[in-house]
């Protein structure tokens, strides 16, 4: 991937980061314009969660997300190993007016299902 981004000339707009401790993550998230997660579809992946709760606008392959992404699940779920149709996702994603719209309706369904109230729920009426 470094290899394709210095070919590409996009040093000045794609940076790997690498490690990044846990509490500075909100950080980067909230420097972030879009996060994209190419998790396959099966179980969520936290990291989802963790931008949508930043209210970062995320694309993903993992259809388990799709309740969460509500009205915007078309411009957030991207074919799965298709990477022209995350190309277009990302391209459409960057030049619409609705990334702060997206981010806080993901921000809100994380704050709705996905709290430590309905976990604990979860859990106990696996017992």
């Amino acid at each position: 991937l470094k290899r394709i981004v210095k070919e590409k000339g996009l040093n000045g707009i794609i940076e790997f980061k690498g490690l990044i401790p846990n509490q500075k993550l909100p950080e980067y998230y909230r420097e972030s314009d879009i996060s994209i997660n190419l998790c396959p579809v099966g179980s969520p992946d936290k990291a989802v969660l963790e931008s949508m709760a930043c209210g970062l606008p995320v694309l993903v392959c993992n259809k388990t997300f799709l309740p969460d992404f509500g009205p915007y699940y078309e411009q957030l779920l991207f074919k799965e190993k298709d990477s022209n149709d995350l190309a277009q996702k990302i391209f459409n994603l960057a030049g619409n007016n609705q990334l702060e719209e997206i981010g806080l309706f993901l921000r809100e369904q994380v704050v709705k299902f996905h709290n430590l109230d309905n976990l604990l729920q979860k859990i106990v009426a696996c017992f």
